[in-house]
């Protein structure tokens, strides 16, 4: 974005908040977790679906990585009802041609974003995965979806599969193995 900064965020070891809404420094995540959704259901609800696509990009043209997009974007603000809506519509497009890298890139990085709020991401829901599985069943979009989904985990598989700790390694297969387990 061209310019200065949008806003200016002040951190501080005090109090914070409104008057009617005060919390404490450990709370400062979840608290922006908490009004972050309130203004991204908004902006889920009142987007234009086009403002999801780079400048110039036609909608009619690339309307499955608009709402490849707006999942993602969903994702990151934990949003799981409106990431399930998401899930569902692209279900119903009939889009079945290769996705391009774009496409490739938002899938990876919706699955693999570091959680900012330190509340988890959408790879921790296993509804987001089971949905995901039962609908592949009935949908060319989203067996695409979920086959870049695995071929992303296979690729943190593969780079972590020597970690001494294990943990990462044992959450990307259980991830994995939820794309196909029965709904």
């Amino acid at each position: 974005m061209a310019g200065g900064p949008t806003f200016h965020y002040r951190q501080h070891d005090g109090q914070r908040g409104t008057a009617q809404d005060r919390f404490g420094p450990r709370d400062k995540l979840r608290k922006w977790l908490e009004y972050d959704q309130i203004t991204f259901r908004r902006v889920y609800r009142d987007l234009p679906l086009v403002e999801y696509l780079p400048p110039g990009r036609r909608l009619e043209e690339h309307l499955r990585q608009a709402h490849l997009q707006r999942l993602a974007i969903l994702a990151t603000k934990l949003l799981i009802p409106e990431v399930m809506n998401e899930l569902r519509t692209l279900a119903q497009l009939s889009d079945s041609s290769p996705l391009s890298g774009q496409e490739r890139r938002i899938i990876r990085t919706t699955i693999h974003r570091i959680p900012f709020y330190m509340e988890g991401g959408v790879n921790e829901h296993i509804e987001f995965f089971q949905e995901v599985g039962r609908l592949a069943r009935t949908s060319a979009v989203i067996r695409l979806l979920r086959a870049e989904m695995l071929r992303s985990l296979g690729a943190r598989w593969r780079a972590n599969r020597h970690w001494r700790g294990g943990r990462q390694v044992i959450q990307t297969l259980t991830q994995a193995l939820r794309l196909y387990r029965p709904g």
